[in-house]
């Protein structure tokens, strides 16, 4: 793999910018492991946790070949007794992480009611399926193990959507899938699909700086021939905007949001 196709693993610690801010969040049943996900990106480590409760936020910075940009990741609840609440976190979201379970082929089936949510609240999110505890696999009951083909039905709901196999407890492939994820999102922006001007598209010009050194996806997790031949990534033109906010929007009424923050 050449230097400017890689995903960089250090960027230097100070007064440096980022090209872009995008909105990603992750959803799906309650149990599928969407907290256990996140925390593996995000620190490479795993940690049982209790269930979400609401909508919890986090951010991490990458870079993509040469385009450095900003995640803020929104970790949704999977209770239904919360769905109403996480629905209005769906506004304004760049891309989508589904998350179920390949032991529990219900909570393939209930992506179904998270894909209309998405159609409906989201401008042109790119989404990649997620199906977690690639780990045990081999030993999962045949009757409740998803099958790429359990997969499929659900995926014919769905337009240029990716999917993958994941492991929370070993981290196998989640690198993999938030690259894909953000690496979609860029092509969106390259091809004049989405526009970081309108919020609705989850991306924005960015020109803040950061302070924490850049901890990010390490380039030997990443197939050399799957990411160049599937996404063929250009630089992207950057432009630069004064303010980098993500607001809700119900008619003339803006309200910040302000979740709660592990940056």
């Amino acid at each position: 793999m050449s230097q400017n196709n890689t995903i960089q693993s250090v960027i230097s610690t100070h007064k440096e910018k980022y090209d872009y801010l995008t909105k990603l969040i992750l959803v799906g049943g309650s149990g599928t492991g969407k907290t256990s996900i996140l925390q593996q990106f995000l620190s490479s480590s795993f940690t049982k946790r209790s269930q979400t409760i609401g909508v919890q936020f986090y951010s991490k910075i990458i870079q993509i070949n040469d385009t450095v940009l900003k995640l803020q990741i929104w970790d949704t609840a999977g209770q239904e007794r919360f769905r109403s609440m996480t629905r209005s976190y769906y506004r304004g979201s760049a891309g989508v992480l589904l998350v179920f379970d390949i032991s529990n082929k219900n909570s393939l089936y209930e992506l179904k009611d998270y894909i209309q949510d998405i159609q409906e609240l989201t401008n042109n999110a790119s989404i990649v399926i997620v199906g977690n505890k690639l780990d045990i696999y081999e030993n999962i009951d045949p009757t409740q193990r998803v099958t790429d083909e359990d997969v499929e039905e659900v995926m014919d709901r769905i337009e240029n959507a990716e999917y993958m196999r994941v492991s929370a407890l070993t981290g196998e492939n989640i690198f993999k899938a938030f690259y894909i994820l953000s690496s979609s999102i860029l092509t969106k922006v390259e091809l004049g699909l989405i526009d970081p001007e309108v919020d609705s598209y989850g991306i924005q010009y960015g020109d803040l700086p950061y302070e924490n050194q850049l901890n990010t996806i390490d380039t030997q997790q990443i197939s050399d021939g799957y990411v160049n031949t599937r996404f063929g990534l250009t630089n992207v033109i950057k432009r630069k905007t004064t303010t980098l906010s993500l607001v809700e929007r119900s008619g003339r009424k803006t309200t910040t949001i302000q979740p709660r923050c592990s940056c």
